[in-house]
């Protein structure tokens, strides 16, 4: 997804910072998180709401979020450094295509950091405005689950049902099937 949309959102940059972000998601694509993160500020650098300035900030929230960490509480902080960068992007009145994964990402973000409703209502957001099949049945068995989390048990399953029939034969459609008809959640303790 980032080379693609590097590739896509990057047309209308100059070249060298089609260059910069191209560089940044090969380097997100091989977990060279630090050299995306390099990257994407570079780009900040040269403009910090010019051409490429949303993108740049995406480009940083995918590297924080994926991120290796050291402990649960830098995992957390990494997200939550992810959810700062997205929200900043957004800011910035990206390409609609763009916003689409930025909000998708900011789901990510979102539902990892435990705020089901910011989740929901993001990935809702995104879902009408992404084109690739497997990204939206992520996005849609993801929504069900934030609608479990937030005890809308008939809606999640409604969700789920229309996941397995969009896109029947995935994983998504598999996990939904899985997680249909739940009522309710067990925290078990090591």
């Amino acid at each position: 997804v980032g080379t693609a949309l590097a590739i896509l959102c990057g047309c209308a940059a100059d070249a060298p910072t089609k260059s910069n972000l191209t560089a940044g998601y090969q380097a997100l694509e091989t977990k060279q998180y630090e050299a995306a993160l390099a990257a994407a500020d570079e780009q900040l650098r040269r403009s910090a709401a010019g051409p490429g300035s949303a993108e740049a900030l995406y480009l940083r929230g995918r590297a924080l979020e994926q991120r290796e960490a050291i402990s649960p509480d830098a995992a957390k902080l990494n997200l939550q450094s992810a959810r700062k960068a997205y929200i900043e992007a957004l800011s910035l009145n990206p390409p609609p295509k763009l916003a689409a994964y930025i909000r998708t990402s900011l789901g990510n973000a979102n539902y990892f950091l435990d705020d089901y409703a910011g989740a929901q209502r993001e990935w809702s957001a995104a879902f009408g405005q992404l084109n690739d099949p497997a990204i939206q049945s992520w996005v849609l068995y993801r929504i069900g689950l934030c609608q479990q989390r937030l005890g809308e048990f008939d809606r999640a399953d409604k969700t789920f049902s229309l996941v397995q029939q969009k896109y029947a034969n995935t994983v998504p459609a598999q996990r939904a099937r899985e997680h249909q008809g739940a009522r309710g959640f067990t925290v078990q303790l090591a």
